[in-house]
């Protein structure tokens, strides 16, 4: 393992992204030789579910195969697995054994030495051991993120392509449809209608998102969570100290045109449930929630206006 660090990510959906990278020699590698290996996470119940199934827009980071060239060192690394806290956690290792945990998949290669356009991958954990719900480890690309909720230990596990290197124009960008799904009192937003069936019913297409900035206006959309309150959509990172279980995409802070209000509302009869939607206020006051907070605007076409 290379020493360094590691932390707390978060993605949704797939994008095809990173077209080449420069080799140690300076010549320019086409990375598709290679076939890039896309590796996403989400956060379910509070543990991080690292897997290769494209089940989220952004990968956490895009690994390679093979190396592009033989004098680019690279080194393998696996998808490992264990359990503590009634919970099961996952992490990245470059280890066969997974370090004594179930081995899930192999997940290509990461690169030994820096480049242009790479970024390190961390592997972070707590100085004093556990972090929250039994997890030991959390694998990112952002570290500074991970010491906010104590992982302060960094391992550096080679380096990576980032997951939101597209080099696509702001009209090129890929948009993606966020739903309402709606179960019991809880309404929750995802880009999969089938996402919690059947406790969750598909309700309607609430809005688009692009899955990467197209404005240096736009902000990250993140899909929250909290005990006895249910789910709600968030700019900010922290979820007002509930669970983060991913990232939407990006969406506009500020009006914009050809764009719709995002608004949060909250039950009259139980203001611990929100409903973040794009209907009116009148709309929702007659289903019975109030205003509560503005998070921003979406286009309500799948295409950048």
């Amino acid at each position: 393992m290379l020493h360094g660090s590691r932390i707390f990510g978060i993605s949704f959906g797939f994008v095809l992204i990173l077209l080449s990278v420069v080799g140690s020699d300076g010549a320019r590698a086409d990375l598709s030789a290679a076939q890039p290996v896309y590796v996403y996470d989400r956060v379910i119940n509070g543990a991080q579910l690292i897997q290769l199934t494209p089940a989220s827009a952004l990968p956490l980071f895009v690994g390679i195969s093979a190396s592009l060239s033989p004098d680019e060192p690279v080194l393998p690394i696996r998808i490992c697995r264990y359990s503590a806290q009634n919970r099961t956690h996952y992490f990245i290792s470059d280890r066969a054994n997974c370090e004594g945990s179930t081995l899930v998949a192999e997940a290509g290669n990461v690169f030994v030495l820096p480049s242009p356009g790479l970024v390190p991958l961390f592997r972070c954990s707590a100085p004093d051991g556990d972090l929250p719900r039994g997890m030991k480890h959390w694998t990112t690309t952002d570290p500074e993120e991970a010491a906010r909720f104590g992982a302060t230990e960094k391992e550096h596990l080679g380096f990576v392509f980032p997951p939101d290197r597209a080099r696509r124009k702001p009209e090129a960008a890929t948009w993606v449809a966020v739903h309402s799904l709606i179960g019991g009192r809880d309404h929750m937003l995802s880009t999969l209608r089938e996402e919690g069936a059947p406790t969750f019913v598909y309700e309607r297409t609430e809005f688009y998102l692009s899955i990467e900035p197209t404005s240096p206006d736009d902000v990250p959309l993140y899909r929250c969570f909290i005990n006895g309150s249910g789910h709600f959509a968030d700019f900010s990172p922290f979820c007002e100290g509930g669970s983060r279980e991913f990232r939407f995409g990006y969406i506009a802070k500020s009006a914009r045109a050809g764009f719709v209000p995002l608004t949060r509302y909250k039950s009259k009869e139980t203001p611990l449930f929100r409903w973040v939607t794009t209907r009116s206020e009148k709309e929702m006051k007659e289903l019975g929630f109030v205003f509560e907070s503005e998070v921003g605007y979406v286009s309500e076409k799948g295409l950048a206006p």
